[in-house]
């Protein structure tokens, strides 16, 4: 379409119509690269302190490789805060 001249990424008009159109599929893609990447293992590296396994493990069940867990509860305000912040931000793209 950009080689014919009837799409162009530098137009906003074009990229938000492309996002509205494809949002289903790109996000069907972007679900499975996600599937995909968080269960494949990351092989042992020689620099210390560098992390080997499987993504989702390493993230569920830090403890497993001596590491420790780092997430704690975020109250319905905050994330909704949150979410607005986003949001905002991304309509100024």
């Amino acid at each position: 379409m950009e080689e014919q001249g009837i799409f162009s990424t530098a137009d906003a008009i074009h990229i938000r119509c492309v996002r509205f159109c494809f949002m289903q599929l790109i996000q069907q893609e972007l679900d499975l690269v996600r599937t995909e990447w968080n269960a494949h293992y990351i092989r042992r590296q020689t620099r210390e302190g560098t992390p080997c396994g499987k993504p989702d493990i390493l993230y569920l069940c830090p403890e497993l490789y001596g590491n420790f867990d780092y997430k704690f509860p975020v109250d319905g305000q905050t994330a909704s805060a949150w979410v607005l912040i986003a949001t905002f931000h991304l309509a100024l793209e």
